[in-house]
C-alpha cells in the first residue's frame, strides 16, 4: 500500500471514530430488547399486532423484525409494517420463516431502505399474525423490555383485525401487550459528524485517483 493511500485511509478511520464519539450521539439498536423471555401463542388469529411509540429525537429505522421465542426460527413468514400517526405506510417487509433473517436478542430482522422518524412524532409498528403458531409477548410487565436508550417512548398497544397487514390503530391499552414486531433505530448523524467523515472519505478517494494516474 502506498504512503498516500495509507495516510488517507488512516484519516478516514480517525474521522469515523471522531464522528461516532462526538457528544450528542444517540443509541443505535432495537426499540424493544428481550433475552430469555417466553412468549405466548395467539388464540384467535388473524390480527396485525403491535404498538405505538413516540420518537424522542430524529431517528433512522434501518430494519424491521419479529419476535422469535425460542431462537430456533420462525414457522410462518411475517409481514411487518411501520406507519406514521396519519396512517401512511412508511415501510414494510417480510420476515421469512426459518432462520434466514438476522437475529438480535430474540428478534429476527430484515434490512429496509432507511426511514427517517421525526422527533416528537408518533409512529406505529405492526406484524401480521395469520396463525398462533409463533409466539409473541403479551405480559403487561414486559414493558421493562422497552429500551429507554433507544430514544423512544411507549405510547400503547395497538391492533387491527383481518388477514392482511393493516395499520394497527385500535387501542389495546397502555400496558405492553403486543410485542411481536420490532425495529432497529439509528441516530441521525449531526452535521459536524457528517462533514468530518465526508472529508476523510474524500481524501481517500483523491488518494486512489492519484495512485491510478501514476
Amino acid at each position: 500500500m502506498t504512503s498516500h493511500l495509507a495516510r488517507a485511509l488512516r484519516f478516514t478511520a480517525i474521522a469515523a471514530v471522531c464522528a461516532l464519539s462526538l457528544p450528542g450521539q444517540l443509541f443505535a439498536g432495537p426499540i424493544v430488547s428481550f433475552t430469555g423471555t417466553s412468549g405466548q401463542n395467539l388464540g384467535n388469529p388473524p390480527f396485525t399486532l403491535g404498538f405505538e411509540f413516540t420518537a424522542d429525537a430524529d431517528l433512522l429505522v434501518s430494519a424491521l423484525g419479529v419476535f422469535d421465542d425460542d431462537l430456533d426460527g420462525l414457522v410462518n413468514n411475517f409481514s411487518v409494517g411501520l406507519w406514521n400517526a396519519g396512517g401512511t405506510l412508511l415501510a414494510s417487509t417480510t420476515v421469512p420463516n426459518g432462520t434466514a433473517a438476522s437475529l438480535t436478542d430474540q428478534f429476527r430482522y430484515v434490512d429496509i431502505v432507511p426511514v427517517l422518524l421525526a422527533g416528537g412524532q408518533n409512529y406505529r409498528l405492526g406484524a401480521l399474525y395469520l396463525s398462533g403458531i409463533d409466539a409473541l409477548i403479551f405480559s403487561s410487565t414486559s414493558i421493562s423490555g422497552f429500551g429507554t436508550d433507544a430514544n423512544v417512548t411507549f405510547a400503547g398497544s395497538r391492533f387491527a383485525g383481518g388477514g392482511v397487514l393493516a395499520d394497527p390503530t385500535s387501542d389495546g391499552g397502555s400496558s405492553a401487550q403486543y410485542f411481536g414486531p420490532n425495529a432497529i433505530v439509528n441516530p441521525v448523524p449531526e452535521p459536524a459528524s457528517l462533514t468530518l467523515l465526508g472529508t476523510g472519505l474524500l481524501a481517500a478517494w483523491r488518494a486512489r485517483r492519484k495512485i491510478g494516474r501514476s
